[in-house]
């Protein structure tokens, strides 16, 4: 038996009220939604389990997950936000360079880098949706047509459009926004909305066109690229958003998302060895007969750097800062662009060699997360 019970705001307590159940109730799973703790799904460990705050109380409360929308930043890559159709995420993106996202199931992904402090509000009732769309913004900034802007619900950034200005009146705010990519959100038109500029913007396919045989070609599945990296404009007061997309139809499922700063550390050395440790295990039956439970892996990375000897201090200083923290680790050089070369995880070892007067080598061992 399953029942899904919302409570209201002024709801003190919840449970099983319907009449036709009979039974009793062993597993109880609570998600406080509209709060901080909705990133979290917590199980009771007690009956009458009343009064406990699950977050602090780790003895009546076990934490089973993050709930679908936080399992893309809960460090985990096993565990997949999924969205049918459509993923969209905004997030502050301040000082930030870099997006990396792990385990993708889509096609296609996009994002938008706007200015937060370049910003117009309006109160014109507006639905999102693909083509030309007239509000009227407040005008306290100067806009030139041809503009790329980013138009969003202020209350639930969620619903969203961006495009080009194609008309604008400084005097009376009216504008006109052809939009490329939107998302209705919680639906319906709006009347709450900000206009930021966008000084970002950059659409990428995870096809991968290349094949290794004409059978493959003609009759493979179509594979995508489900791990990557982009670089983009630094600025402040900014914020990110990250739109992946598929096929009509699909589910949109996203392992891990990262948006941060980026350090260099050194040109990476062709020998970059990639593997992966796999959990999986061979379980037997009271029959004897053996079966592969399928369960994460983690991926390893081993490579070399070159580094200047006038920053070799400034690299081990970082790395001896970064020692069991998680972060980005990406391999690759200006020219290459390998998702092997990419992983989420901490250094398990590195061992930096002066051999001469000019350059160095910095030896690293990467262990990624599962």
């Amino acid at each position: 038996f399953q029942q899904v019970i919302v409570a209201g705001s002024t709801d003190f307590l919840i449970g099983v009220t319907t009449a036709s159940f009979v039974g009793s109730v062993t597993n109880f799973s609570l998600k406080k939604i509209g709060t901080y703790y909705s990133r979290d799904i917590y199980e009771s460990q007690a009956g009458s389990n009343t009064g406990n705050f699950p977050p602090d109380d780790t003895t009546n409360w076990t934490k089973v997950s993050a709930s679908n929308r936080w399992k893309m930043f809960d460090d985990y890559m096993s565990s997949q936000a999924e969205n049918p159709v459509k993923i969209s995420v905004k997030v502050k993106s301040n000082k930030c360079n870099k997006l990396a996202y792990f385990l993708v199931e889509g096609t296609t992904v996009n994002y938008i880098l706007s200015d937060d402090s370049i910003t117009e509000t309006s109160t014109t009732s507006t639905t999102p949706a693909l083509g030309a769309l007239s509000l009227t913004f407040t005008h306290a900034n100067t806009w030139t047509i041809g503009d790329k802007v980013e138009v969003y619900r202020t209350s639930d950034p969620r619903t969203f459009f961006y495009g080009t200005l194609t008309d604008w009146t400084q005097s009376t705010g009216v504008a006109e926004v052809t939009a490329t990519i939107f998302d209705v959100g919680t639906g319906g038109a709006q009347t709450d909305w900000t206009m930021a500029k966008v000084y970002d913007a950059e659409s990428n396919s995870l096809y991968q066109s290349e094949v290794l045989t004409w059978s493959d070609y003609f009759f493979a599945p179509i594979r995508f690229s489900t791990s990557s990296a982009h670089s983009f404009t630094y600025s402040f007061n900014t914020s990110l958003r990250v739109i992946f997309t598929s096929n009509a139809n699909d589910t949109i499922r996203v392992g891990h998302l990262v948006v941060g700063h980026s350090s260099f550390l050194g040109g990476t050395k062709y020998g970059l060895r990639g593997s992966i440790s796999d959990f999986s295990t061979k379980e037997a039956n009271v029959f004897g007969e053996y079966a592969l439970v399928k369960r994460a892996y983690a991926k390893e990375l081993k490579y070399t750097i070159n580094v200047l000897n006038d920053a070799i201090d400034q690299v081990f200083q970082t790395l001896t800062q970064l020692r069991a923290t998680p972060c980005v680790w990406d391999s690759n050089n200006e020219n290459t662009s390998l998702s092997m070369a990419i992983a989420f995880g901490f250094f398990s070892d590195f061992e930096v060699t002066v051999p001469s007067n000019n350059l160095s080598e910095c030896d690293l061992e990467i262990q990624g997360l599962t």
